[in-house]
C-alpha cells in the first residue's frame, strides 16, 4: 500500500452545531496550483527545537502554500514519494505542521485537500514542506468507507 489510510467507524452518530460540521472534499484526483494558500491546523508542537514538551493546549492553524511536486521531491530528496501525497510550506521557513499535528487537515476555501501525513526531521525549516495525503486522490475511497 503506498498511502497511509485507516477505517475507523465512530461509536456513536454526531450532533452538528456551531463546533462540529462536515468538511467539504475536493473533486476526485483535483489539484491545487503551485502556491496556492492552505491552512492547516492541530494541536502539535510549536516549538521544533522542543517537540515533546512544546504540545498545543489549544487548536492552531497556520497558513502555508502549496509546493510542486518537482520541487517538494528536490527539496526532500531521498524520501519515497506517491501520487496520493501532496506538499505545502513556507520556503523561508517558519511555518509549518508538526508532530501531533498528523491527521489534521489542510484546507481551503472549506474544502480539505490533505491530511497531515510526515515531514523532515525537523519543523519549519526552509524548503523543507510538510508532505499530506491527498483527499482528492482517495475521494472516491473516503466516500466508500464514510458510506456518503
Amino acid at each position: 500500500m503506498d498511502e497511509e489510510r485507516m477505517d475507523q467507524k465512530l461509536n456513536a452518530s454526531l450532533e452538528f452545531g456551531s463546533n462540529v460540521q462536515p468538511v467539504e472534499l475536493p473533486a476526485q484526483n483535483e489539484t491545487l496550483a503551485p502556491g496556492t494558500p492552505v491552512v492547516v491546523s492541530g494541536w502539535g508542537a510549536t516549538d521544533a527545537s522542543n517537540e515533546i514538551l512544546s504540545q498545543s493546549d489549544f487548536l492552531m492553524e497556520v497558513e502555508v502554500f502549496i509546493v510542486d511536486d518537482n520541487t517538494c521531491h528536490t527539496e526532500l530528496e531521498g524520501y519515497t514519494f506517491f501520487p496520493s501525497m501532496i506538499c505545502a510550506g513556507v520556503d523561508q521557513g517558519g511555518k509549518d505542521s508538526c508532530t501531533g499535528d498528523s491527521g489534521g487537515p489542510l484546507v481551503t476555501k472549506g474544502v480539505q485537500y490533505g491530511i497531515v501525513s510526515w515531514g523532515p526531521n525537523s519543523c519549519a525549516e526552509p524548503e523543507q514542506p510538510g508532505v499530506y495525503t491527498s483527499t482528492s486522490v482517495l475521494r472516491d475511497w473516503i466516500q466508500e468507507k464514510s458510506e456518503v
